[in-house]
């Protein structure tokens, strides 16, 4: 792995990066804000791209991806204003927040089937996110986002993740049924939902992060976290849902007494 922001100093004359075979990870910062950077040409055993590792680099306009990649980092690619289009590699399974955010001219995307995970805001201030019309983005098995209106939501079959910020303020969302698929909840997920009085967490849920159930912020849209009143937590005894409902002082309901 390169040791981190190795380039900073040439990055006003660097235009193409070639990265020799054997190398499995980017380092963080390592070409930050080379703005004169054309095209980058990555090597076949490259595994991870570290955070902020292109970040800035105004003039990128290629680059060439490992099938091997397993996981972009955050703000990997952020501010890359002249990146058109990506296709991730089958076996991608993590895209990190911000990883493509402020790419201005990103319309073009290939997400695989593998994806499994992606941060919030992976791709804000992209036109790629005008294409979708539906009421759910889905990327592989992560759903990154809720656009609709309806008071009740099913979450697909196959989810295994709904991401940072998913469901965020959907103040009139009241039900969410959650599949037998999913494996985590990320930070956020459903923050701001007020109308939603409890939750059914299904046994497969391993992970749920912080203020994703059951919390609003007390001036609307931003503030301090509060809780809803009367939330409740359904699921099972010994669960990740007891465990996020004690850790959190909410209500437990316990779907095997």
């Amino acid at each position: 792995m390169y040791t981190s922001m190795p380039f900073y100093s040439y990055k006003d004359v660097i235009t193409s990066a070639f990265f020799e075979d054997g190398i499995t990870s980017i380092c963080n910062y390592a070409l930050l804000s080379c703005e004169n950077l054309v095209s980058a040409f990555l090597p076949s055993t490259l595994e991870k791209i570290d955070y902020s590792a292109f970040k800035g680099c105004t003039s990128l306009s290629f680059v060439s991806l490992s099938n091997n990649i397993k996981s972009i980092d955050d703000s990997a690619f952020s501010q890359c204003t002249s990146l058109v289009s990506v296709i991730l590699p089958e076996g991608t399974e993590t895209i990190g927040e911000n990883a493509f955010s402020g790419c201005t001219a990103l319309e073009s995307v290939t997400v695989p089937q593998t994806v499994n995970k992606v941060g919030v805001e992976a791709f804000s201030d992209t036109p790629f996110l005008k294409e979708f019309d539906g009421d759910m983005i889905i990327f592989g098995f992560a759903l990154y986002a809720y656009n609709g209106g309806e008071s009740s939501v099913t979450v697909p079959d196959g989810i295994t993740s709904v991401t940072d910020e998913a469901f965020i303020f959907h103040m009139n969302l009241e039900k969410v049924i959650l599949p037998d698929t999913l494996v985590s909840i990320s930070r956020n997920a459903f923050l701001g939902c007020h109308a939603m009085g409890s939750v059914i967490i299904p046994e497969s849920v391993s992970e749920i992060g912080d203020h994703s159930l059951g919390y609003y912020c007390n001036n609307g849209y931003s503030g301090s976290f509060e809780k809803v009143s009367s939330f409740s937590i359904i699921g099972k005894n010994g669960s990740a849902a007891e465990a996020y409902a004690s850790e959190n002082s909410l209500k437990f309901t316990a779907l095997d007494i």
